[in-house]
């Protein structure tokens, strides 16, 4: 009996109710219009916790910030991507120069520094399930080309006051 409590007792929290957490990364902008029905519709109620950055199409510039706890779900808008501006402007940010190496280490030909980075923590959560719906989200090749040929997108985000 005293062997169990004490097994009880040290086990850790993140194994006894199920919590465990993950990375979804990709380049590609997500759909503004699929990511907004995602998250309005199909957000999963087992994820506690999710928190990072995030792009979309219609809004190439604009880096966002994602923060969700329970069912508060938050974007705002976290600053311009290095990309977005001429080198000759990025050298004059002490934060760019910095970090040079590692953001150019990063750097991709198409998308820049752009990224989608989001943590997700939830209980009991199907790491695959959400990894596909969240890839679903993401624009297509042909999607992509359209918005940076001017195409517009369906965009049901806010506008924020920086825009």
């Amino acid at each position: 009996w005293i062997q169990e409590l004490n097994k009880q007792q040290h086990t850790p929290e993140t194994e006894e109710y199920g919590i465990s957490s993950f990375v979804f990364r990709d380049k590609r902008p997500f759909h503004p219009e699929r990511f907004w029905n995602y998250l309005a519709n199909d957000w999963h109620a087992t994820i506690i916790r999710s928190k990072g950055l995030f792009w979309i199409a219609s809004r190439p510039d604009v880096a966002l910030s994602w923060g969700q706890a329970g069912g508060s779900l938050r974007a705002d808008p976290a600053g311009v991507w290095w990309v977005s501006m001429p080198f000759s402007q990025r050298v004059m940010y002490p934060s760019f120069v910095e970090n040079k190496d590692l953001i150019e280490s990063r750097w991709d030909k198409e998308f820049g520094d752009r990224m989608n980075e989001l943590v997700i923590i939830g209980q009991d959560r199907k790491k695959k399930v959400i990894l596909k719906e969240l890839e679903a989200c993401l624009c297509t090749e042909e999607e992509w080309m359209g918005a940076k040929n001017g195409k517009n997108l369906k965009d049901p985000f806010p506008k924020f006051s920086s825009e």
